[in-house]
């Protein structure tokens, strides 16, 4: 007998969050999946929006609500739902969802019994399953999960599971209780593969990959047919340890464990970018958008391959529907303006721009700037404002020193923007592996050091 939950042509399995159409699987991030199994399980009942903070985010965030707010709208997409006239998602104004569908048990279906509700009990083990759909950093997996035995240690078993719990969480602090949950379980099963590739992965979350290195080597000398360790091994070679081949060879790995995941098709194809090998990149990104077309980590990345590859229509098409999934996303806000600028299109640009600002709370003045009397010039007081926001960060990352040096070479301050490069390779920003295929740096690769740079990176040949 099944546990699953049937509506219209939709199962719903309550333990692992995963739905499906028609026997097919429906891509679904973790979150928006946790919250359809407790609008399912309440059927026909009103599920508070603090109900529902309380499941999703225990520990309440400041952008909670947004988060919601999104979620719900994966939610509808992926039912194909209108917010309008709903079959399934009911919105009750400032109070909550309803779901408005009749809803049957598949043992009660088979049993011709009547459907009933019961409270959600999503185990933690069932977490973990669900977590195990989705991928580890760059987006959401269609693929299937792999998920190795949890510890035989009790203690162990607990903290491994509460660890993979918190792994899909953005907050940095549900980040570092999940690596503190891994390191409990391994120093009782300091041999536990799953446990090692979880704390590789919470340590990549947090930004920083060149310490998950090490446990995720270890894990996939444990367990060599670990799709996942592979995926983020790929990662943490290709983005933080600039060891092309190497990268090479764990995506391609993970690929033929795992072929239907979505996030190590991106991987690929940034690594196809670097190379030159643009057509290669954009049919990874049409594969990993096919596999999951409501992840907003897979529609920002396809709007930067596209404008990479030159396709700046489609690259702004990319951001637009990312910034409908997720309006909060910094990634998409970038890769707009930086596409509009690529085409040529100054008016779009500095609205591009304009929203870049307003999300870091510039000044009015600041903002006046950008209606100047032409395009050039507003944009010139985009990249002067965007210099000083920079400069003024208590702490810039490497990644922060690449945006100063790209805003640097804007200006004209060449001095200023090759010292920032510096900064960004010694750091090992992710963005010093896009110089070759970045527009905006042109102004930079006229300079007599601009080769010495690039012959620094040491670049694979294709």
């Amino acid at each position: 007998m099944t546990d699953t939950y049937r509506f219209g042509p939709f199962e719903l399995d309550p333990r692992t969050a995963e739905l499906r159409r028609d026997g097919e699987p429906v891509p679904l991030q973790l979150q928006p999946a946790r919250i359809l199994v407790l609008l399912v399980e309440r059927a026909g009942a009103m599920v508070s929006r603090e109900e529902i903070r309380a499941l999703v985010w225990p520990d309440r965030v400041v952008d909670y609500e947004q988060g919601l707010n999104y979620a719900i709208r994966q939610i509808r997409a992926a039912l194909g739902d209108d917010a309008e006239a709903p079959a399934y998602v009911e919105t009750l104004p400032r109070r909550g969802y309803r779901f408005a569908a009749r809803v049957e048990r598949g043992s009660d279906r088979e049993r011709g019994i009547a459907p009933r509700r019961r409270v959600l009990a999503l185990t933690l083990a069932g977490l973990v399953l669900a977590a195990g759909a989705v991928a580890a950093v760059s987006g959401v997996s269609r693929g299937a999960p792999h998920q190795p035995a949890a510890p035989a240690d009790p203690a162990a078993r607990e903290a491994y599971l509460v660890g993979r719990g918190l792994l899909p969480s953005r907050d940095p602090q549900q980040l570092e209780k999940a690596r503190q949950e891994f390191e409990r379980a391994l120093e009782l099963e300091p041999d536990h593969p799953g446990a090692l590739t979880g704390l590789g992965e919470a340590l990549l979350r947090m930004g920083r990959g060149g310490e998950a290195r090490r446990p995720l080597e270890r894990a996939i000398r444990l367990a060599p047919d670990d799709p996942q360790a592979h995926h983020l091994l790929a990662q943490v070679l290709l983005f933080h340890a600039w060891e092309w081949q190497a990268a090479e060879r764990h995506v391609a790995r993970a690929m033929e464990l795992r072929p239907g995941h979505a996030a190590t098709y991106q991987v690929r194809a940034y690594r196809e970018v670097m190379t030159g090998r643009m057509d290669e990149a954009l049919a990874s990104m049409a594969t990993a958008l096919r596999l999951d077309p409501l992840s907003s980590y897979v529609q920002a990345d396809a709007g930067w391959i596209h404008y990479w590859a030159g396709r700046h229509d489609e690259a702004a098409a990319r951001c637009r529907r990312t910034l409908e999934l997720d309006a909060g996303s910094g990634s998409a806000k970038t890769c707009l303006l930086f596409a509009r600028m690529a085409q040529g299109d100054g008016l779009a640009a500095r609205e591009a721009a304009r929203a870049i600002m307003l999300g870091h709370q510039a000044a009015a003045g600041e903002l006046a700037a950008l209606d100047g009397t032409d395009a050039r010039a507003g944009l010139e007081a985009y990249w002067s404002w965007e210099a000083r926001r920079l400069e003024r960060l208590p702490e810039r990352s490497p990644h922060d020193a690449f945006l100063l040096a790209l805003a640097y070479g804007r200006l004209g301050r060449n001095d200023d923007a090759f010292r920032e490069l510096e900064t960004a390779y010694r750091g090992r920003t992710s963005w010093m592996l896009w110089l070759e295929v970045e527009p905006l740096l042109e102004p930079l690769r006229g300079d007599p050091r601009w080769a010495g740079v690039v012959r620094r990176m040491g670049f694979p040949g294709g």
